[in-house]
């Protein structure tokens, strides 16, 4: 008897663990459609939801799809920056004076990961730092639950065109000439009120949630990371302090720690350094799975390890820098530990990670 691709549609709710996350997901998806009826944007939304670990990151996706463009059927359209912008005010500055339409905005970040952010509020842009050429964005555009009906209205449609053109041209221009229909409207941009991380309570959350008041944390937190002028020697006591730096993350970017600097005192960092770095950032991703270890290489993110072994490329003296990104700066650990393998690593001692079996996942952290 064959069997029909139905016939495992809901193998995903066969486990208590599996079934309580899905009920969980459920949860925050009424609470996110409960917002939009009440006119509040989908990135405010969501940011109370991942403020207070409500939702995941790998969770906004999906709420965007099923929420804003299957249930509210939205118009997006989506491009790769055509450029590096280290400011983006002068897009925060153009959208604020859309009234016509609620815009979302999903930014891919190559660290942080998928954000989603209101692009009518400046200061989430503000918390991404540098965005860089052909990273990728998509806009949403509607009018929360009118949107499905006004799909029938040429005069609405026509509209959206003109949005997607001018915001097309925005991005290549840094400045347009506003089409008067997109001035016009009802969505006028109102800043959400602040509430401080510290006096922040669960009660607060469910009064905002009902009050459907977005919430925007005002601090981001990062290790600060001691350094030695030896390249070997471990850095920062396991005690690094927390400072706070505003702003705030947004649509689920990650507090980071600062970039540290890892000498390379082998005569070449070659094929055998980086596969001791490999199963370093293997035992230490296994430890903690919701961190993530990001190499950096002149300047670049390097996505693949494999590509700095090229012969003559990372030689003796130079830097490789890496960083560590999580939900929050109280995730971020073992930053001095993994520092002092990694020293080792890119030394002549690399050997000592390349023992036991392929594929075991070493236990050092």
């Amino acid at each position: 008897m064959t069997k029909s691709n139905n016939d495992y549609e809901f193998e995903g709710f066969s486990t208590r663990s599996s079934f309580n996350r899905s009920l969980g997901h459920f949860r925050s998806v009424n609470t996110v459609v409960e917002d939009l009826t009440s006119k509040v944007n989908l990135a405010d939304s969501l940011q109370e939801l991942l403020n207070s670990k409500e939702m995941e990151v790998h969770q906004i996706l999906p709420v965007v799809q099923s929420v804003l463009v299957d249930k509210f059927k939205y118009q997006s359209f989506s491009c790769n920056l055509p450029k590096t912008y280290n400011d983006m005010s002068f897009l925060s500055d153009e959208l604020l004076k859309w009234n016509s339409f609620d815009i979302v905005a999903v930014y891919h970040h190559p660290e942080s990961g998928v954000l989603v952010l209101n692009p009518k509020n400046y200061s989430h842009w503000e918390s991404l730092g540098t965005l860089k050429a052909n990273e990728l964005i998509s806009f949403y555009f509607g009018s929360f639950e009118k949107t499905e009906k006004l799909l029938t209205d040429k005069k609405f449609l026509s509209l959206i065109d003109s949005a997607i053109k001018s915001a097309t041209q925005l991005l290549q221009n840094s400045k347009i000439k506003t089409p008067a229909g997109l001035l016009e409207g009802n969505y006028k941009f109102v800043p959400p009120k602040k509430v401080s991380v510290k006096t922040k309570s669960v009660t607060a959350t469910k009064t905002a949630r009902s009050k459907k008041t977005p919430v925007t944390a005002e601090v981001i937190q990062t290790i600060a990371v001691g350094t030695s002028g030896s390249p070997s020697a471990v850095a920062a006591p396991n005690n690094a302090h927390l400072v706070q730096k505003a702003p705030a993350p947004l649509g689920g970017r990650m507090a980071q720690s600062p970039k540290v600097g890892i000498q390379v005192t082998n005569e070449l960092f070659h094929n055998g350094n980086v596969e001791a770095w490999k199963r370093i950032i293997d035992s230490y991703k296994v430890k903690y799975p919701n961190t993530r270890v990001i190499v950096y290489y002149d300047g670049e993110v390097i996505h693949d390890i494999n590509s700095l072994f090229k012969w003559g490329k990372v030689k003796h003296g130079t830097s490789i820098y890496f960083s560590l990104a999580a939900a929050t700066a109280e995730d971020i650990k073992d930053i001095s530990k993994i520092r002092k393998y990694l020293l080792e690593g890119a030394s002549p001692r690399f050997e000592q990670f390349l023992r036991g079996p392929v594929g075991k996942i070493l236990e050092l952290f």
